[in-house]
C-alpha cells in the first residue's frame, strides 16, 4: 500500500476501519510506504478504526516531516515500537491503544516533534525492564489529556528533551517509575493527575535552570504508594511551587528535595505521621527529605496543609469496545479509569461478574458461544465507582450443518382429505427446504411444511425432504401417504395393497410377490409406490397370523389398522410390538444390530444410502435397490435377533460427513436406527486443510542423498500442531528447516509445536549408509489440536540401480496413478497395495516407458481413494 498527499499543501490521506496484521516489517513504515522527505511530505495520514496488530516490526513509524491523526486505532502486539517518530513529526492519537509491545509504546527519538494524546491508554509494552517505557519522549511538545499510562516494565513516560510538557487528568499507574522530566528548556503544566503504585519514584524532577512552570504549574495531583512521591533535583530552578492535591502514603518519602532550592508546597494533604508532626509544629518532618535531614538541601517549606485528602472517585479515560473474532480467537477489552488509587476493576458478561476479570485488560483467550455477549467493567475505589459502555463480542461462528430434529410422519387418508407433512431441523440460518415425491422436486414445496388441501390417490407415495444451508444437505426419512377412495377407518371395505383379489386375505403367494416387488424396487399395482416396508412386515405378519384379516376403525392409520380376524391367533389391535435397531459406523463398515420383541411375528429392514452411495459385502442375504438406493434384508418371518452388515461405497471425489437413514418394521411398526449415522468420507476434519490435504510430502533422490519437503496446511480453526518426521536406521538427517530439530532417542525430526495456523513449508536431507540399495519408505505424522493424521504424498522412493536397467524415482500417490521416471523403451512392473506398512504389493500391470516421465493410470479402480501405487523396474 502506497499512501501518497505529495505537497506542501497536502491533506490527510484516510484509512479507515482496516486491519493490517503479520507483517515483516512493522504495520505501516513510513519511509517505505509513506514516504516523506524534508518538509515535503509524502504524509499526512488519517487513521480511523484502525487495527495494525502483531507485526513483527513497528506499529506505525513516522519520520521527518510525517504527521498523523490517528482516532480509535488499536496498535497491539508489535515487535518493537507501537510506535516511533524519528525528526518534526506530529501525531494526534485519540481513543485509541498501544499495548503488548515488544519495546516502548511510543517513542520520539528526536528533534521538535509534537504530539497530543486524548482519552487513549499505553499499557504493558517493553519486555526489557531497564530500556522501555511506556512513553519515550526525547524532543519537542507532548500533551496527555485524560489518558492513562500503566504496567510498563520502566518508566511511565521518560520526557527528555527542549519544548513543553503537559498532562492534566490522567493516570501513571503501577509502572516500574512513574513520571521523569529531565530537561532543559522546558515549560511543564501537571495538573490534576494520578500518580501511583511505583516501586520507584512516582514523580521525578530534573528541571534545568532555563525551564519554567506553567501558570497552573503542578497543582491538584494525587501521588501516592509510590517509593518516593515526590523527588526533586532541579538545582537550577529558581521559583517552585507545588499547589493543591495529594502527598500521601508513599513508602520512603512523600517529597525529596535532592536539591538546593528552597521549595513551597501549599495546600497540600499530608499522610501520617507528617500531619501529626506538622500540627506539633515538627521541623524535621519523617516523610519529608530536606535541609533538615542535610545542610546542603534546599528546604520544604509547607504552607496551609489540608486536613482532608482530595476525593476523586473514578470516571473512564477509555472504555471497552466491540470486538468481532472468529471461533477460537482473542479477544481483548480494555479500560482505563482515573481518580484516587488504588482502583478495582470487575468485568461482566452479560451482567454476571467473570471470575478472575479483576484487571485494566479483559482476554478471551478462545471464543465460543458462551463467551459472545455484552461485556461491562465497573471502575471503584474509596470514593465511588462508574460502569463503563458496554462492548460486545461478536462471534463468527462456522456455518452448522442442518441436522433433522423431527421427521415427517406416514399417513393413510382418504380422498378429499388435507395433509400436512412437516420437518424440524436445526443448523445455521438461512436453512433452505425441498420436498420430493417419489424422487422427483414438488414444485413450490420449498417450505418446512407441505400442505395438499384436498389429497387424490395420485397424491400417494414416498415423500422426502432436504434440508440445506452453506455447510451441508441432509435428507429426511421417506413418509409413506397412502391416499384411498372410500373411508379406510370405517368399515371393512379397504385392503391391504398386497390383497391383490380384495378378498381380505393375504395368501402365500400374495406376500412373496408382494415382497419380491419391495425388495427390487419395482412398481406395485397399487399405491403406495414404493413400496413402504412397514406394509410389507404387515402384510406378512397378517399371512402368518392366519391369513384373513380385518381393519381396526380405533387405529388412525394403515398399516397398523390391518389386524387378523381371529380373537386367538395373529395380530390383535394390541400386538404392535416393535424392536430395538442400533447403527455402528467404522470407516466405511456399517453393522446393523436387530433386536425384535418376543412377540413379533415378521420384520424386515431397510437402509437408505446416500445419493450416489453403493454398497458392498452385504450379509444376512441383503440385497441393494438402485432404483431407492436402499439396502434391503428380509423378510424375517421370526423373532430372532440379526446382525447385518455392510461395507459402504462412495462415489469418485466424495469427500466429509454423509449420513445414513434406515428403518427396522415389526409387524408393520417402523423403527428408526439409532446409534451412529454419519459416516465420514475422505480425509477428517478438524486439523485438514485444502487441495491435496493438510500434509503433503515431495521426495528428490540424487543418488543415496534425499531431500525432502513437507507442506503443512492447517485449517482456520487450528490453534497449535507439530511434526514429526521417522529417520529410518542408519540414515543420517541434515540441513533441517523451518525451525525442526533431530531427537537422537526416538530417531525423529520434530517440528513445532507452532501455536497458530499458519501453514509452513519444512524440509530436510536424508543421507543412506554406505552400501544401501532398495526402496526407502517415509513415514510421519502431522498433529492439529490432537487430532493425529499421517502425512500424504511421497511415501517411497527408491536407491541405487536395479542389475540390468535404470530405476525410475518411486512415487506413491492417494490416487489411481503414478508419474514413471525411468529409461525410455524399458519395461517397468505396476504393484498396488491398500496397505503401505503392511502389504502386501500385488502386480497390476506391465508398461514399457514410451516417454520419461509418463503417467500411468488405473482404469481398473478409479474411484478406490484407499490404494497405493509403485513402480520398478523389470530386471533382465
Amino acid at each position: 500500500m502506497l499512501v501518497s498527499g505529495k505537497g506542501e499543501n497536502a491533506q490527510p490521506v484516510p484509512l479507515n476501519n482496516l486491519t493490517i496484521t503479520d507483517t515483516a516489517a512493522g504495520g505501516l513504515f513510513s519511509e517505505t510506504q509513506i514516504r516523506g522527505d524534508g518538509l515535503h511530505a509524502i504524509g499526512p495520514i488519517a487513521l480511523d478504526g484502525l487495527s495494525i496488530l502483531d507485526n513483527s516490526g513497528d506499529g506505525i513509524e513516522f519520520r521527518q516531516g510525517s504527521s498523523g491523526i490517528l482516532n480509535n486505532v488499536q496498535l497491539i502486539g508489535n515487535g518493537e515500537d507501537g510506535i516511533f517518530m524519528d525528526g518534526a513529526a506530529s501525531l494526534e492519537l485519540k481513543d485509541s491503544v498501544i499495548a503488548f509491545g515488544g519495546e516502548d509504546g511510543l517513542e520520539v527519538d528526536c528533534c521538535d516533534s509534537t504530539v497530543t494524546i486524548i482519552d487513549s491508554l499505553v499499557l504493558e509494552n517493553g519486555s526489557n525492564p531497564d530500556g522501555d517505557n511506556g512513553i519515550d519522549f526525547d524532543d519537542g511538545n507532548l500533551s496527555i489529556v485524560r489518558s492513562a499510562v500503566a504496567h510498563n516494565p520502566r518508566w511511565g513516560i521518560a520526557y527528555d528533551g527542549d519544548g513543553s510538557f503537559v498532562m492534566r487528568e490522567s493516570t501513571v499507574t503501577d509502572n516500574r517509575f512513574g513520571v521523569l522530566l529531565g530537561t532543559s528548556g522546558i515549560e511543564v503544566t501537571l495538573v490534576d493527575n494520578v500518580i501511583s503504585g511505583h516501586e520507584g519514584t512516582g514523580l521525578n524532577l530534573d528541571l534545568s535552570a532555563n525551564s519554567t512552570l506553567s501558570e497552573e504549574g503542578i497543582s491538584g495531583n494525587v501521588i501516592t504508594r509510590n517509593n518516593d512521591g515526590i523527588y526533586n533535583q532541579s538545582d537550577g530552578q529558581r521559583t517552585f511551587l507545588i499547589h493543591g492535591g495529594d502527598l500521601t502514603g508513599n513508602a520512603e518519602f512523600d517529597f525529596e528535595n535532592n536539591s538546593t532550592v528552597a521549595i513551597t508546597a501549599r495546600n497540600v494533604f499530608w499522610s501520617e505521621p507528617t500531619m501529626s508532626e506538622i500540627a506539633a509544629s515538627s521541623q524535621n518532618l519523617t516523610k519529608v527529605f530536606d535541609s533538615q535531614d542535610s545542610g546542603s538541601k534546599g528546604q520544604v517549606l509547607i504552607e496551609t496543609p489540608r486536613a482532608i485528602a482530595t476525593a476523586v472517585p473514578p470516571r473512564f479515560v477509555v472504555e471497552p469496545r466491540d470486538a468481532r473474532v472468529e471461533f477460537g480467537g482473542r479477544a481483548d477489552f480494555y479500560a482505563a479509569a482515573v481518580g484516587n488509587e488504588p482502583i478495582d476493576y470487575q468485568w461482566h458478561l452479560n451482567g454476571q461478574p467473570i471470575d478472575r476479570g479483576t484487571n485494566q485488560v479483559h482476554r478471551v483467550r478462545l471464543a465460543r458461544e458462551s463467551l459472545a455477549g455484552d461485556y461491562t467493567v465497573i471502575a471503584s475505589n474509596a470514593f465511588g465507582s462508574v460502569t463503563g459502555r458496554v462492548a460486545r463480542l461478536i462471534l463468527n461462528v462456522p456455518s452448522v450443518a442442518p441436522e433433522i430434529t423431527r421427521h415427517p410422519q406416514s399417513q393413510t387418508l382418504a380422498a378429499g382429505d388435507s395433509l400436512t407433512l412437516e420437518v424440524q431441523a436445526t443448523g445455521t440460518a438461512p436453512l433452505q427446504y425441498q420436498w420430493y415425491k417419489n424422487g422427483s422436486a414438488v414444485a413450490g414445496a420449498t417450505l418446512a411444511t407441505l400442505t395438499i388441501a384436498s389429497v387424490q390417490p395420485g397424491d400417494s407415495g414416498d415423500y422426502t425432504v432436504t434440508v440445506r444451508n452453506s455447510a451441508d444437505t441432509k435428507t429426511s426419512q421417506p413418509a409413506s401417504v397412502l391416499v384411498e377412495g372410500g373411508n379406510p377407518g370405517g368399515g371393512g371395505d379397504s385392503t391391504h395393497p398386497a390383497d391383490s383379489n380384495g378378498d381380505f386375505r393375504i395368501a402365500i403367494g400374495e406376500v412373496t410377490a408382494y415382497g419380491a416387488a419391495w425388495k427390487q424396487g419395482k412398481a406395485w399395482p397399487v399405491e403406495p409406490n414404493p413400496i413402504p416396508i412397514g406394509y410389507l412386515t404387515r402384510a406378512g405378519s397378517l399371512w402368518k397370523g392366519g391369513e384373513t384379516y380385518r381393519v381396526d376403525s380405533s387405529i388412525a392409520s394403515a398399516p397398523l389398522w390391518w389386524v387378523n380376524v381371529s380373537a386367538n391367533i395373529g395380530l390383535q389391535s394390541a400386538g404392535n410390538n416393535g424392536g430395538t435397531a442400533v447403527r455402528t459406523i467404522s470407516g466405511l463398515n456399517v453393522t446393523l444390530e436387530i433386536q425384535p420383541t418376543g412377540g413379533t411375528g415378521v420384520y424386515a429392514v431397510e437402509e437408505s444410502l446416500p445419493s450416489g452411495f453403493t454398497a458392498a459385502s452385504i450379509t444376512g442375504n441383503g440385497g441393494f435397490d438402485a432404483n431407492s438406493s436402499k439396502i434391503k434384508w428380509g423378510p424375517f418371518f421370526d423373532n430372532q435377533s440379526r446382525t447385518l452388515t455392510y461395507e459402504l461405497v462412495a462415489p469418485a471425489g466424495a469427500n466429509g460427513s454423509f449420513g445414513l437413514a434406515g428403518i427396522a418394521s415389526f409387524d408393520g411398526l417402523d423403527v428408526v436406527f439409532g446409534g451412529d449415522s454419519e459416516a465420514v468420507v475422505g480425509t477428517p476434519t478438524g486439523g485438514g486443510g485444502s487441495g491435496d490435504g493438510p500434509t503433503q510430502r515431495s521426495v528428490k533422490s540424487e543418488g543415496n542423498v534425499f531431500t525432502v519437503g513437507v507442506k503443512i496446511t492447517p485449517e482456520s480453526s487450528t490453534s497449535v500442531y507439530a511434526i514429526e518426521e521417522n529417520v529410518p536406521a542408519g540414515f543420517v538427517p541434515s540441513n533441517i528447516g523451518g525451525g525442526g530439530a533431530f531427537d537422537p532417542n526416538s530417531s525423529r525430526i520434530k517440528w513445532g509445536p507452532f501455536f497458530d495456523n499458519t501453514p509452513r513449508d519444512l524440509s530436510y536431507v536424508l543421507t543412506a549408509p554406505a552400501g544401501f540399495s532398495g526402496a526407502l519408505t517415509f513415514t510421519g505424522t502431522a498433529s492439529f489440536d490432537g487430532a493425529d493424521l499421517v502425512i500424504g504424498g511421497d511415501s517411497e522412493v527408491s536407491s541405487g540401480t536395479p542389475t540390468g536397467s535404470d530405476a525410475p524415482t518411486l512415487l506413491l500417490q492417494q490416487f489411481s496413478g503414478i508419474w514413471i521416471s525411468g529409461t525410455v523403451g524399458a519395461t517397468y512392473v505396476i504393484e498396488s497395495t491398500g496397505n503401505v506398512g503392511a502389504g502386501p504389493w500385488v502386480e497390476v500391470q506391465r508398461v514399457v516407458l514410451e516417454t520419461s516421465p509418463q503417467l500411468w493410470i488405473d482404469v481398473e479402480s478409479p474411484d478406490n481413494l484407499e490404494r497405493f501405487y509403485r513402480a520398478r523396474a523389470v530386471t533382465q
